[in-house]
């Protein structure tokens, strides 16, 4: 391959990885005396996921990224380079456009509102009939998550039809987190759009809104621009599938690890995007009906028909098993939704100790371990063997 591709992916990935890092850093010394971790924690899609599994997919698509641009730039004929190009601008333009509407929704989220702020309201004395302070109200709900497998019974349904009758349960009191005690399904809602009212209103303003929401939303462009990135690179890499076994075949098994382990770098994302809904919906009630389907979700299927196909170079016997395995977690995936999602928030997200993320670290770890094995080991293939994979790889 060119040194080129390597030049321009590297220089790509390494500001990703850079603002990666950059957020979770802004927040953590901007929030030092209002309780980061609960913070961090809070929304751990984006201050824990992309500082450790994030750099890990980033590091495990490095070489997949390397393959696709070498590809595109040189071997598509005079059109090549202005196709990648074009697409380069495409997904750049599309991240800065998804990136601009979610900066831009009426909800915020608590790292939006200066952490001056939020000390001196907890600091006030409480007004009848108003939420409770919003730093409070996070860090009742971290505290009694840790004790609980699901928060799903505390997001009531704030958009229900009022053309039919109420939900089950629904004039029963129960603990509502913005009161800080129990209530019905109608005053806990008006709690909840209160608490949500007065965290948009904190975030409006530019004396009260938080110096990490001025800078995320641009880091947050090159977030989305990543998740696109992967997100195109696996779709073109199965269309090119059987032309880079043969054009790359010396690469492919890293390639191939390389995938695997991004692949499922990225569930955890999901998972953690999951997580953080649902202490979006026991904050500020929960304006949808049956399944949520945020964004994130588009990686589950892609990261399922990533390691589908992309399985093979851990030996057969592997490769079916994780075949198997990916069927059976897609079908248990839809029949226990609920159940799954329930324990988002309890394993990735609010309700999560210390060492669940340490164990995410960990685990980030031996995926690296996992990637830089060849070059550790110091395994090379050798021009003779990759003469004699190249006609079984054509034949692929």
């Amino acid at each position: 391959m060119r040194k080129s591709a390597h030049v321009f992916v590297a220089a790509v990935f390494i500001l990703l990885g850079l603002s990666f890092i950059a957020s979770t850093v802004l927040v953590y010394n901007e929030f030092h005396n209002a309780d980061p971790w609960t913070i961090i924690v809070a929304h751990s899609h984006l201050f824990i996921f992309f500082p450790l599994l994030g750099l890990v997919a980033l590091a495990a698509f490095y070489l997949p990224a390397v393959i696709f641009t070498d590809h595109y730039w040189f071997h598509l004929g005079k059109l090549g380079p202005w196709r990648f190009l074009l697409g380069f601008v495409v997904v750049a333009g599309l991240a800065f456009y998804l990136a601009n509407g979610l900066s831009s929704q009426k909800l915020r989220a608590v790292w939006e509102v200066a952490p001056a702020e939020l000390v001196r309201e907890a600091q006030a004395p409480p007004r009848s009939g108003t939420p409770l302070p919003v730093l409070k109200v996070l860090q009742d709900l971290r505290a009694k998550a840790q004790d609980r497998t699901s928060l799903t019974q505390f997001a009531r349904n704030c958009s229900s039809d009022d053309l039919i009758e109420k939900p089950q349960g629904w004039t029963a009191e129960r603990y509502c987190f913005p009161a800080g005690r129990l209530l019905n399904g109608t005053d806990c809602c008006r709690m909840q759009e209160a608490l949500g009212q007065r965290v948009s209103d904190l975030h409006r303003s530019s004396t009260t809104r938080s110096q990490t929401a001025e800078v995320e939303r641009w880091l947050l462009t090159l977030k989305v621009f990543f998740i696109l990135v992967l997100l195109v690179i696996g779709v073109f890499l199965l269309i090119w599938r059987k032309i880079l076994k043969s054009r790359y075949v010396h690469l492919i098994p890293a390639m191939e690890r390389g995938i695997v382990i991004g692949a499922v770098a990225m569930v955890f994302w999901v998972l953690m995007d999951y997580g953080y809904q649902q202490t979006t919906d026991v904050l500020f009630g929960r304006h949808y009906g049956g399944v949520n389907v945020r964004l994130s979700l588009v990686f589950l299927p892609w990261a399922a028909v990533l390691l589908f196909y992309f399985a093979e170079r851990f030996g057969k016997d592997l490769e079916r098993v994780a075949q198997f395995a990916t069927i059976a977690g897609a079908g248990v995936t839809v029949l226990r939704y609920q159940e799954i999602n329930d324990w988002t928030s309890r394993l990735f997200g609010i309700g999560a100790a210390w060492w669940q993320f340490a164990a995410l670290g960990v685990l980030g770890l031996v995926a690296l371990g996992l990637l830089l094995q060849p070059l550790l080991l110091g395994a090379s293939p050798s021009p003779r063997s990759n003469e004699a994979r190249t006609p079984t790889a054509e034949r692929q």
